[in-house]
């Protein structure tokens, strides 16, 4: 119990060294999850699948509910692991294994914003379905945190929403009951 220990914190510190370290972020789940923390694992993980899915140490990751979804993904996707591993945040989100990431209007939803709206950009220039899978997921994020979008000018809550369902109609289907209702929900 004691090298886990350590281990997260020598974890933690190099997160904050390294804050966009998708990897880090694998590890210091696998770390809670072998320490007996399912509950603070699983959020490591769904930071580290909001920053680069492709990034995590899949071949030893220790959730094995996760490893499971990643595996019926891959079927899903035609054997592309890196498709498999972009949509798996959305999934787990939609399956229950990650919960709502609460993001706070000083603590980062303008870069959640900035973040969506350059992906979006990115896309609008050249179609790529990595890129579309995290748009998904930054739009779930968004989606779960839009009381806090009425105070972030540049985002259309209707269009975030609009652009999930052309992305993945059965993923968003799934995704709407879900959502908090708001005055903006779209169906």
């Amino acid at each position: 119990m004691g090298a886990c220990v350590g281990n997260c914190q020598h974890l933690q510190g190099a997160i904050a060294e390294a804050p966009h370290n998708a990897s880090v972020y694998g590890y210091l789940g696998d770390a809670y999850w072998l320490r007996g923390n399912s509950k603070t694992a699983r959020q490591c993980y769904r930071e580290g699948c909001s920053i680069d899915p492709s990034a995590i140490d899949w071949q030893h990751l220790k959730d094995d509910e996760l490893i499971a979804l990643r595996q019926e993904l891959l079927l899903l996707y035609d054997f592309d692991p890196e498709l498999a591993s972009g949509w798996l945040p959305s999934h787990a989100r939609v399956n229950g294994l990650f919960e709502r990431k609460t993001v706070r209007i000083h603590e980062g939803l303008k870069e959640q914003v900035d973040e969506y709206l350059a992906l979006r950009k990115s896309l609008e220039k050249k179609t790529d379905p990595v890129k579309l899978a995290r748009l998904f997921f930054r739009g779930i994020i968004l989606c779960e945190n839009e009381e806090g979008l009425r105070l972030v000018k540049k985002i259309d809550p209707i269009d975030v929403r609009r652009r999930m369902k052309q992305a993945n109609p059965e993923l968003f289907a799934d995704f709407l009951p879900i959502l908090p209702a708001s005055p903006a929900r779209f169906h």
